[in-house]
């Protein structure tokens, strides 16, 4: 599954942008280009409507912003890597990896599910350390497939 959603050619390994605007706006930009939105604006539109409702911070370093929008034509993942950190949501704790789901409007939870995925792996250290390690995009796909948790 995550090798469906998840590619090389949406990841940033070696990002530094000077906000989480440009951070968002240039995931949302491999997405568009990769196809997996056909409207960069309005699915950008419904990322920050979720973040509205609440960070996507979940901690340890880690944010995972989420949008379902019409824009969206096939559930994907953007992934960035942040040696420095970003203050992603203002409190003064340094994201360094950034997971950004693209969902269609019309699937049901799929967009859930790829949550709980993410979330499952993301929650130990030993997971998070090697995403960071990660010398190429194919390593960060590894993480996700080995069965480890």
């Amino acid at each position: 599954m995550i090798g469906e959603i998840l590619h090389p050619r949406i990841m940033m390994l070696n990002s530094a942008p000077a906000s989480k605007e440009a951070l968002l706006n240039d995931m949302a930009q491999l997405l568009e280009q990769q196809g997996y939105v056909q409207d960069k604006k309005a699915y950008l539109e419904a990322v920050y409507e979720r973040e509205t409702l609440g960070s996507t911070y979940i901690g340890h370093g880690v944010a995972i912003p989420h949008g379902k929008s019409p824009a969206v034509t096939k559930t994907g993942v953007a992934f960035a890597r942040m040696a420095e950190g970003l203050d992603y949501d203002g409190q003064g704790e340094l994201a360094h990896l950034i997971f950004m789901i693209a969902a269609p409007a019309e699937s049901d939870n799929e967009h859930l599910k790829v949550l709980a995925m993410l979330a499952r792996k993301l929650m130990h250290e030993s997971n998070r350390c090697r995403l960071m390690e990660a010398a190429c995009g194919l390593g960060v796909i590894k993480v996700f497939e080995e069965e480890k948790e």
